[in-house]
């Protein structure tokens, strides 16, 4: 998927997202991870809940793979782009 032809329209729906993930945080940014420690003691590394939505609603939307791509490219601009969409 080379061209992007709903992306402004995504990064709005991804906004909202996150938005509402910042309220929940009282206004803190939000982690790309979480680190996690288990009953065992071991340390995990997990995606977040507001990455788990931001895939989950693309891939509702266009399907697994293409759902996949579009959150990637989202997280990708975002961080390579050195902005925020929030």
């Amino acid at each position: 998927m080379e061209s992007w032809p709903t992306k402004n329209k995504d990064l709005l729906v991804a906004q909202d997202i996150i938005d509402k993930y910042i309220d929940f945080n009282d206004g803190d940014e939000l982690e790309v991870y979480e680190y996690v420690v288990d009953n065992c003691l071991e340390i995990k590394c997990d995606q977040p809940e507001w990455v788990i939505e931001l895939i989950e609603t693309f891939q509702y939307k266009y399907g697994i793979d293409v759902g996949m791509e579009i959150s990637l490219k989202i997280l990708t601009n975002c961080m390579i782009n050195n902005a925020t969409i929030h």
